[in-house]
C-alpha cells in the first residue's frame, strides 16, 4: 500500500513538495512556534472546510534516509513533546510524522499480526498512536496514488476522496 518518500531529499525539499500537494485541500503554515516558545513545528495544516480551526494537524518532517536507533528515538521524543504543546494561532494540534515511522523505520516483527509495511493498521502505527502521534503516509489504492493521515490505526484524512473524518478524530484524539 505504501510508497516511500524520496530518499536523501533534504527537509526543505520534502516540506516544499508536501506543502504544494496538501495546499489543494489544506491551508498550510510553515515553521509555527509554540505558545511556550520552546518548540517550532515544521508545518501546521488545517482542512479548508475547518473554518474554526478545530482540527489542526502539526507535521514534523525529517529527511528520509537511513537513521540509527538514536535518531529515530530523538524524532519520536520530539513528536511526543509536540503533543503537549499549543501552537500559536492553532492551539493543540494532531501531531503527524513525515515520512512515516511505521513500516519504514520500524517494521512489524514476526510476533505481531503483520500488515505488510506502512499502512494505517500497521501495529507500529497503533503503538505511536498511544503516544499521541500519527503519520503522513503515501499510498496507492486501486492504481491511484495519494496521501493519508493515519492515527492509531485509523485514517483521519485521505486525499483520494478528500474526506476529513471528524467523527473518528473526535473518538480517537484528545484536544485538551
Amino acid at each position: 500500500m505504501s510508497k516511500n518518500f524520496r530518499e536523501n531529499e533534504n527537509e526543505g525539499e520534502l516540506e516544499d513538495r508536501l506543502e504544494k500537494y496538501l495546499s489543494e485541500w489544506f491551508d498550510v503554515e510553515r515553521q509555527v512556534k509554540s505558545e511556550s516558545g520552546k518548540s517550532r513545528i515544521d508545518m501546521v495544516v488545517v482542512h479548508k472546510s475547518d473554518k474554526e480551526k478545530m482540527y489542526p494537524f502539526g507535521i514534523e518532517v525529517k529527511v528520509d534516509r537511513k537513521k540509527r536507533g538514536k535518531d529515530i528515538a530523538l524524532w519520536f521524543i520530539q513528536a511526543v513533546r509536540y503533543t503537549k504543546e499549543k501552537f500559536k494561532g492553532y492551539g493543540k494540534c494532531i501531531i503527524l510524522t513525515c515520512p512515516p515511522i511505521s513500516g519504514h523505520y520500524l517494521d512489524e516483527g514476526p510476533y505481531v499480526n503483520n500488515h505488510g509495511g506502512c499502512h494505517p493498521h500497521n501495529n507500529v502505527s497503533t503503538f505511536l498512536g498511544h503516544f499521541g502521534i500519527g503519520e503522513v503516509q503515501k499510498y496507492e489504492w486501486y492504481g491511484k496514488a495519494g496521501y493519508l493521515f493515519a492515527y492509531n490505526s485509523f485514517t483521519f484524512w485521505r486525499s483520494n476522496d478528500d474526506r476529513l473524518n471528524i467523527n473518528m478524530i473526535n473518538k480517537r484524539w484528545k484536544k485538551e
